[in-house]
């Protein structure tokens, strides 16, 4: 699934790495040095949920019981601190504006089951 804020794009999809799997948050945005770039993503994997700001090595666990509303509530309160921390341009008022309207689709339509391949 892709939704757009903006300048940034959110890219959700159900992921089967090695010996984990679960639900992947990307955001692609904008940064000083580039047009678009991946500027933070979300593993809320069963085993070992983690994210990444930028390309922050090693990743940043997650320490909660349910890692993607852990996410969420991340994305809600503290997006644009995150943003900044990656390297990305901040947001605009509009994109400010929009962005729990983003979050809710997100919430509503992430954890539908995976498409059977």
């Amino acid at each position: 699934m892709q939704e757009r804020l903006g300048r940034f794009v959110f890219l959700t999809e159900h992921r089967d790495v090695g010996n984990d799997k679960g639900l992947t948050i990307r955001i692609l945005g904008p940064t000083a040095s580039s047009q678009q770039e991946e500027v933070l993503r979300f593993d809320c994997f069963e085993k070992q949920p983690h994210y990444h700001v930028g390309f922050s090595v090693p990743p940043v666990p997650i320490e909660a019981p349910d890692p993607f509303r852990w996410t969420v509530e991340k994305l809600r309160q503290e997006f644009g601190e995150l943003l900044r921390d990656a390297g990305a341009l901040s947001l605009n008022a509009n994109e400010e504006n929009t962005l729990a309207d983003v979050l809710a689709v997100i919430e509503k339509t992430a954890n539908q089951e995976p498409a059977r391949g």
